[in-house]
């Protein structure tokens, strides 16, 4: 059997979409990291991070970020609409992440959001 080896070698394909992600995020914001702590390493010069769980998130945290990140995929998030509806009392930008797994089709995720009050930029 051997001896057990460790992965040592950051997973190319995750840090490609963190850099992917953090082209849209300008230099000097305030970003809210939300169910994951993955962009630290890839943020642009000056930028303040927080990362926090999804649960205890409000408008009232979320409205003291100049943008809330989401890669956790909302197509595969129970409770969605809620987070959105809370997050849109913020009026702050959303970059959230999009897996085609067959739960939620891209056009319904893309009225999930209409719906509450966010738009789909690309």
């Amino acid at each position: 059997m051997g001896s057990p080896k460790l992965a040592i070698e950051p997973d190319s394909a995750s840090d490609a979409r963190l850099v992917l992600v953090t082209q849209f995020i300008p230099a000097g914001a305030r970003i809210l990291e939300v169910d994951a702590a993955s962009l630290t390493r890839h943020l642009p010069f000056g930028c303040m991070y927080r990362s926090a769980k999804r649960e205890v998130v409000t408008a009232e945290i979320a409205a003291k970020y100049d943008l809330i990140v989401t890669l956790a995929p909302l197509n595969t998030q129970t409770g969605a609409e809620t987070f959105l509806s809370e997050l849109a009392k913020a009026e702050r930008p959303l970059l959230i992440s999009y897996r085609n797994d067959n739960r939620l089709g891209f056009h319904d995720l893309e009225r999930l959001i209409g719906r509450n009050g966010f738009r789909v930029e690309a």
